[in-house]
């Protein structure tokens, strides 16, 4: 039996319009997996630029990126430079605060609900990127941790 495959593509609000015809092209590209079964299910979340304020039960996309850095420390890769997260600290209100920032698109891969894949992410000082990641899931290749690909499951 084989695993039932979720993309989930984060897309960040407010980008330049180059940015936004690219992320119009990999939705496009997911949903022809999707069409063609190579995606049991396509899910579409949006996210802001960034976040200064607020915790993982109070703002989704916080919660999406700690599970990401879980999913990172516990196969040896890095979400950086894709996420960055940065202390700060305001002149005018003399506080402190700690800025994260997200990705202009973000693909997670789930096998039977559980994360097997974020892309992008860095590996040995090497980017792999969403492209990456569609095209192991366009070649039915199993998702395996930090995108290594795996034979498919009979």
């Amino acid at each position: 039996m084989t695993p039932e495959t979720q993309a989930t593509l984060y897309l960040r609000d407010s980008v330049p319009a180059a940015a936004r015809v690219e992320q119009e092209k990999t939705l496009g590209r997911l949903r022809a997996l999707e069409s063609a079964g190579h995606v049991d299910e396509l899910v579409v979340e949006n996210w802001p630029t960034r976040v200064t304020m607020g915790t993982p039960e109070t703002v989704p996309a916080l919660a999406a990126y700690e599970g990401f850095e879980g999913w990172a420390r516990a196969h040896g890769v890095s979400m950086r430079p894709a996420f960055d997260r940065h202390d700060c600290h305001s002149l005018y209100t003399d506080s402190r605060f700690t800025a994260t920032v997200f990705p202009v698109m973000c693909l997670a891969v789930y096998e039977d609900e559980e994360l097997r894949s974020v892309f992008p992410h860095a590996r040995h000082g090497r980017s792999v990127t969403i492209c990456d990641g569609i095209a192991m899931l366009e070649t039915d290749e199993s998702t395996t941790a930090a995108g290594r690909r795996s034979p498919p499951t009979p």
